[in-house]
């Protein structure tokens, strides 16, 4: 999966630590004579700034997506947004047996292709459909014959997305129909993970 933005600066930061540490403790066991990682710049690991979206917003993506008769990845950002689910952990996860009447069910987790009982915080919950998303996965499972099992947004083939299938979605089919940001967020391209910041702003509205 491509890496979001801060990522790579993150990763980098971590690795520069912990090489720096390693050092350090050789040098007290006396293994090397000093430490070449005190040359090094230290990066700081500052998390990438989030800025959630907008209802108008929201239902720009979703507006465009359905417009472009893409249904399934019109429901998919109603689930991200309205839901506030965790884009390829539990969306991705989410079986139509767990879509009961008025509420999901959140108890399992995609972790590299592969579904998983448990969560993230190995605390299953549920979680109110508001209006909008209820209507999107009513219209979604009509068009895929009323299923009552398997997964709500399987790959062409039935299988479980792999996170590389993920990072292809999120650049090819998310990214173009995100909208322009403000000025002070135009170099921060819209990205899944910011519905999570947007859904009770997207409850509170629906």
């Amino acid at each position: 999966m491509s890496p979001e933005p801060g990522e790579v600066q993150t990763s980098i930061a971590k690795a520069g630590a912990l090489l720096h540490g390693i050092l350090k403790r050789a040098v007290a066991l006396e293994l090397i004579a000093a430490n070449p990682a005190v040359y090094l710049e230290q990066l700081s690991h500052k998390k990438a700034p989030v800025k959630p979206l907008k209802v108008e917003e929201i239902e720009g993506i979703r507006a465009a997506l359905r417009n472009a008769d893409q249904l399934g990845d019109a429901t998919l950002v109603s689930v991200l947004a309205y839901a506030g689910l965790r884009p390829y952990n539990e969306a991705l996860a989410l079986g139509w047996e767990q879509v009961t009447e008025g509420r999901l069910l959140i108890e399992r987790k995609l972790v590299d292709g592969e579904l998983k009982s448990g969560t993230k915080t190995d605390k299953a919950r549920s979680i109110r459909l508001l209006g909008p998303l209820a209507a999107d996965l009513c219209e979604w499972r009509d068009v895929c014959g009323q299923p009552d099992t398997g997964l709500v947004f399987p790959r062409l083939d039935g299988e479980p997305w792999t996170e590389h299938d993920y990072g292809n979605w999120r650049r090819r089919t998310f990214d173009p129909r995100t909208p322009a940001r403000p000025y002070e967020y135009a170099d921060l391209p819209v990205m899944p993970t910011w519905f999570r910041n947007s859904a009770l702003e997207a409850a509170i509205s629906a």
